[in-house]
């Protein structure tokens, strides 16, 4: 419904949030939601590609939140992550995203994989 009034409006940022782990091939349903929403978030910037409508989709790493207040972080320990973001970290991306519609990357064709 808000894409359709985004398109509308011929302008608006829809910022769809995914996880790293996503992007890795992991047998669980976490990493699946993950990459649906990456997929979605693809397939949605491609119908709006013609208006004013910017899609993004964040792929943070470890983010420190109420689901994580009792996990030891142990630096570079079992989720690779040197140092986890804060909340704080994570919404300066956002905001960043939201400023610069046009600083997102474009994949490129070196980016696919070989089939």
């Amino acid at each position: 419904m808000f894409l359709k009034h985004f398109v509308s409006e011929e302008s608006g940022h829809l910022v769809n949030i995914s996880s790293g782990v996503g992007s890795r091939a992991r047998p669980t349903v976490y990493a699946a939601t993950q990459c649906a929403i990456e997929m979605l978030s693809d397939a949605l910037a491609a119908e709006v590609d013609s208006t004013g409508v910017h899609v993004s989709c964040i792929q943070p790493g470890l983010v420190k939140t109420g689901l994580h207040s009792r996990w030891e972080i142990a630096p570079g320990g079992s989720t690779g992550v040197a140092e986890p973001l804060e909340p704080e970290d994570f919404a300066r991306m956002v905001l960043f995203i939201l400023e610069h519609p046009g600083a997102a990357l474009e994949p490129s064709a070196s980016d696919s994989k070989a089939e």
